[in-house]
């Protein structure tokens, strides 16, 4: 039986730089739900609302890029989770309110 060629994708090696910026970006997006007072709060949202998560989806897609099926599919799961966890957050909060 001959072995079957696999072309598999490169590993992508983690970089500090984009760490950093997937950092970065997290942090921005936190801002974006922060809401600041006064001119300090329009300057700040306005700045980081039109990057934070363009910047962050992009890079994690890199780090995702050539993945295992399955490890994409456990991601998705875990995202799903906790968007389901928030709607029903947000529908039980305003349904006490």
């Amino acid at each position: 039986m001959e072995k079957q060629n696999v072309q598999t994708m490169p590993r992508r090696q983690k970089s500090d730089v984009l760490n950093l910026f997937k950092g970065l970006a997290c942090i921005s997006v936190v801002f974006v739900h922060v809401h600041f007072p006064g001119i300090t709060g329009i300057v700040v949202h306005r700045s980081f609302s039109s990057f934070a998560v363009p910047v962050f989806l992009m890079i994690a897609g890199y780090f995702a890029f050539g993945k295992d099926e399955s490890v994409i599919k456990r991601r998705f799961f875990k995202i799903l989770k906790l968007i389901l966890f928030g709607i029903s957050w947000l529908s039980i909060k305003k349904s006490i309110a």
